[in-house]
Parts: C-alpha cells; sequence; structure tokens
C-alpha cells in the first residue's frame, strides 16, 4: 500500500443493488449434507467461515466466491457486511441468508472483490420488514441484533460497542507489523485530563529506555485504537520509533461536539492534550514533527489541522474524512457537496503534508475526496492518496495508518508520485 496504488475495486452491483449472488461451490455442498468442517478445509482460509472460494474474472474484475452461514433460529437471518449490504437499506432481500433444504441452517453466497478487508455481523431480526433501513430506528434494530459470526475466529470492535468479525480477502495487503514479532518493548502511560467536556484519557506510548522519538502522532478516537492493538502493531512496526498520544473522545456526543468543530478540536489540541503529552515526555515536539491520524470526522479534523492551525501539526492521515460537513447543516448533512473545509481552501495558498485514503465501498466520501485532493493540491498542498477495497471500517483503517507512517517515515514519497482517486 506504499504510494499512490490506485487499482482497488468496488464490489460488483446485481440488478437490486445488492453484490452478485451466485450458487457457490459451498452453497451445493451445503445442500449435499457435506459436514461444515469438511467444505471449511477446502476453503482459501482451511478450517474457518465464510469460506472464500476460487478466483473468477468478471469484465476484468478479480473476484471470489464467498460463502456465509449462520444457524437456522427460524428469524429472518442477514448479513451486515460493512459497506456493502447496508449500501441498499430501503430493501434488505440482498443480504439475507435462505434456509438449506434438510439442515438447521441459513446460507448466502457472494462474488467479492480480491482485495476486499470488510467487518461484518450476523443480525436474526424477528419480523424483519424488507425495508428495515428505511428510518434510523429500524436500522439500529439491525445493527442491535448483529452479532459476531461464531464461526469465525477473526474479530475487531466496533466503534458503537459490541464486536464484528473480519472478512480478509486473500489480496487483502495487511501491514507487514501483523506477520511480525515485537521489536521494540513499549511504555504505555495513560494520562486523565480534565476539560470544559469532561476527563479525557490519552494514552502515551513510547519505547521503553530509549529517547523520545522526534516524530508523535496523534490518534483520535482512542479507544478504539487502543481496543484495536495498536499497541502490540506499533512494537512491531520496521522503521524510525514514533511517539503515539492516543486521544479518546470521551462519549459519542463529545466526538461529535468536537472533531468536526476546527476551532473546538483545535483548542482541545493545542490547550489540554499536547502540552499534557509534553510534561509526560519531558519535551515538546514542535508542529513540523507532529502527525496527526483521524477517520471519518477525525479525517476531517486531521486534514482542516494540516489546513488552518499550521502552529500545531503539518503532516496528516486522513481517512474517510467527512469532507461534506457544513457546521450550520443539521446533525448528518448529506454527503452530496463539499462542506466548509473545502470551501475554505478554493483559491488559497496552503501547506502541509497530507495521505488520503478512502474506501471503494463509501461511494459519496470517495467523490469527496477526489474533490478534496483536487482542491488541496491547487492550494499548494502535498499530498498522496490511495483507494482501499473497503468501506467506512476500521477493518482497514488500522492497518491504513501504518502504511501511511510508513509512506511517510520510511519512504518519504508523500507528493513523489500521481495523486489519483478516479479509479
Amino acid at each position: 500500500m506504499i504510494g499512490t496504488a490506485l487499482r482497488a475495486t468496488a464490489t460488483p452491483r446485481d440488478y437490486d443493488g445488492g453484490p452478485l449472488r451466485i450458487d457457490s461451490a459451498a452453497l451445493r455442498a451445503l445442500r449435499a449434507g457435506v459436514p461444515l468442517d469438511e467444505i471449511a478445509a477446502a476453503g482459501h482460509h482451511p478450517g474457518e467461515w465464510p469460506v472464500i472460494g476460487p478466483l473468477v474474472e468478471r469484465e476484468g474484475v478479480r473476484l471470489r466466491e464467498v460463502t456465509f452461514v449462520a444457524d437456522d433460529t427460524g428469524i429472518p437471518t442477514l448479513v451486515h457486511l460493512n459497506g456493502i449490504t447496508d449500501a441498499h437499506r430501503r430493501d434488505v432481500r440482498p443480504a439475507l441468508l435462505h434456509p438449506v433444504p434438510g439442515r438447521d441452517l441459513r446460507a448466502l453466497a457472494y462474488l467479492l472483490p480480491e482485495g476486499l478487508t470488510a467487518s461484518y455481523r450476523i443480525a436474526a431480526v424477528p419480523e424483519l420488514p424488507v425495508d428495515a433501513g428505511s428510518t434510523r430506528e429500524g436500522w439500529m434494530r439491525v445493527h442491535r441484533a448483529g452479532q459476531p459470526d461464531p464461526r469465525n475466529p477473526h474479530g475487531i470492535r466496533t466503534p458503537l460497542g459490541g464486536a464484528s468479525s473480519l472478512l480478509r480477502m486473500p489480496g487483502w495487503e495487511p501491514h507487514p507489523a501483523r506477520a511480525s514479532a515485537p521489536l521494540r518493548d513499549l511504555a504505555t502511560r495513560e494520562l486523565r485530563i480534565p476539560g470544559p467536556s469532561g476527563e479525557r484519557s490519552v494514552w502515551v506510548i513510547t519505547p521503553r529506555a530509549e529517547p523520545v522519538p522526534d516524530t508523535l502522532l496523534v490518534l483520535f478516537d482512542g479507544d478504539t485504537w487502543m481496543d484495536a492493538g495498536i499497541e502490540r502493531l506499533l512494537a512491531a512496526r520496521t522503521g524510525p520509533a514514533v511517539a503515539v498520544a492516543v486521544v479518546s473522545s470521551i462519549s459519542l456526543a463529545v466526538r461529535s461536539a468536537e472533531l468536526p468543530h476546527l476551532a473546538v478540536i483545535a483548542r482541545v489540541l493545542a490547550d489540554e492534550v499536547l502540552p499534557a503529552v509534553a510534561f509526560s515526555l519531558g519535551r515538546r515536539h514542535g508542529s513540523e514533527q507532529v502527525i496527526v491520524a483521524g477517520q471519518s470526522y477525525g479525517g476531517l479534523a486531521a486534514a482542516a489541522l494540516v489546513a488552518r492551525h499550521p502552529e500545531i501539526t503539518r503532516t496528516g492521515i486522513v481517512q474517510s474524512g467527512s469532507f461534506h460537513f457544513r457546521a450550520a447543516a443539521a446533525d448528518h448533512p448529506p454527503a452530496e457537496r463539499p462542506g466548509d473545509l473545502v470551501e475554505w481552501m478554493r483559491d488559497r495558498a496552503l501547506s502541509g503534508r497530507l495521505v488520503v485514503q478512502v474506501g471503494t465501498e463509501e461511494p459519496d466520501l470517495h467523490r469527496l475526496a477526489r474533490e478534496f485532493v483536487a482542491v488541496a493540491e491547487s492550494a499548494g498542498m502535498d499530498l498522496s492518496s490511495r483507494l482501499v477495497a473497503g468501506g467506512h471500517d476500521y477493518a482497514w483503517w488500522v492497518d491504513g495508518v501504518l502504511h501511511a507512517l510508513d509512506e511517510l517515515l520510511i519512504r518519504n514519497v508523500v507528493g513523489a508520485q500521481p495523486r489519483d482517486l478516479s479509479e
């Protein structure tokens, strides 16, 4: 994922907007009465569900059969696959698992991109209406019913609480730290910082018994990052060491009141977080040494801080940025046109370095990210961009941050290659 490789492919869609459904080899084996373990043993990840089958090509797109299975409880059951089956909420039928004749099981098979990584949950919802997602409450009912796949050993915590399972296709590009033993002994200190929004946790991670690194990485949404095991991944990462400040959001309400509002998050960093981190480390990092990274509202915050507050930071990692946000709009303005930040940046001269990443399965944010990159480049900012096979999802955000660090600190190629999010 280093540099600008924009070959990720969005999931092909059927006539009804859902993924392409197929009669996979695993589905045929289920109907034939083959034991689940025997079917799973033939998959790409032997012994695991969902079963990933052989590679196929459709119109030049590399896809694989993916078969999901769940116990049949007599209740309508769907697979809630991030960015893929939750993109057609007004008709959930493309996500429904179907009873397997003669077995207490339900199953469903899709053709999904070779490089996809996504979180998913299995949701059994009594009296599930076809248009369950037509209202927020209806879709939240599906969310509340969702559970991790008990046949999948790979999981991840979700920002809304609970856990999801992970689907990682064979072409997914994990960061090398996932397969490496720890290279550094890290120390983690939790700071408790009082402020107008309440007491905030900031976890400061540094190499033990070594000088404080010259680079400070600030991660928003810290509780989720700690749940995601960022400490172990940082310990196994090669390249220059970094100090990391993992900043909690306190609550979802505080997150919404801080991250998309530049004046607020700038004050939080400048007056609360960075002074406390500097005291803990025994040194202050200058703005040229601080990298701010965030996702969604946090991605917007990272981009805005680099563009408008170079005295705080001059480098950012922007993942799935909410570039549609307008402070004067409702809490959730539609992602139809650029928001406050992009409009402010037009026809200005700016500096700073950004790595921008967005998922193939978030088309509105993908379109707005392209516009943001074009405006930021016209303003003189130094950018690279990356289209990743995935949705609005920590399933790829975690590795994406590590890849971006490599790009910024090891390869040092930001701005050195063509930038394009058009594919």
